[in-house]
């Protein structure tokens, strides 16, 4: 079966979907859509303009909705969702590792991940309440706030070793892991839809 790369067209995020098309709700706003998918079944203009009309008045429910999530939450929720999918080894949280990314002690950590060989806490990534730690390979730690990472690009998978905003690092980590890649980068453009709401 032939997986494409849906994008929903009221927040931008990723889904996967089958080679058929058709009609899909997004599960991070959702919105429901059609896919521009050549030969879909479904793809008549008629069907795409009412199922926008309809999605208008749900999106903007359901966004009112998410934007009452204080951050916070919202985070805690979606990094305890990312580790029911993904192996937990994966994401100890370390003070050497908090020490690599330069994360204060004062910060709450949700997800770590520390992507050096023997763990020495060198290079990786951490969410935590006041935003997101990155440190890439040979690089210093760069810090963004929840609220600058509202004004940042829509979150892309560069190279498998990396999910950036425009030229901006947010996560790093290497390795050829599908559902790590796939989860995480879905976990980023969920909290990334989440902080363009407002409300931090």
């Amino acid at each position: 079966m032939k997986i494409l790369d849906i994008k929903c067209p009221a927040c931008g995020a990723s889904a996967d979907a089958g080679f058929n098309g058709g009609v899909y709700t997004c599960e991070y706003c959702g919105t429901r859509f059609i896919s521009e998918v050549e030969g879909s079944a479904n793809n008549s203009a008629q069907g795409k303009k009412e199922n926008r009309g309809q999605s208008d008045n749900e999106n903007s429910g359901k966004n009112a909705e998410l934007r009452n999530i204080p951050m916070e939450q919202y985070l805690s929720d979606q990094c305890a969702e990312l580790l029911q999918k993904v192996n937990q080894s994966d994401f100890e949280i370390t003070e050497k590792c908090k020490r690599g990314l330069n994360v204060p002690a004062s910060d709450t950590v949700y997800l770590m991940h520390d992507d050096t060989m023997f763990k020495s806490g060198k290079n990786g990534f951490a969410f935590t309440d006041k935003g997101i730690y990155c440190r890439e390979l040979m690089e210093g730690s760069n810090f963004t706030s929840w609220k600058d990472f509202s004004k940042l690009e829509t979150p892309k998978a560069v190279d498998n070793s990396y999910i950036r905003c425009g030229s901006k690092s947010i996560c790093y980590f290497t390795g050829d892991n599908y559902v790590l890649n796939h989860n995480l980068l879905q976990m980023v453009e969920r909290l990334h839809k989440r902080a363009r709401l407002g409300n931090l």
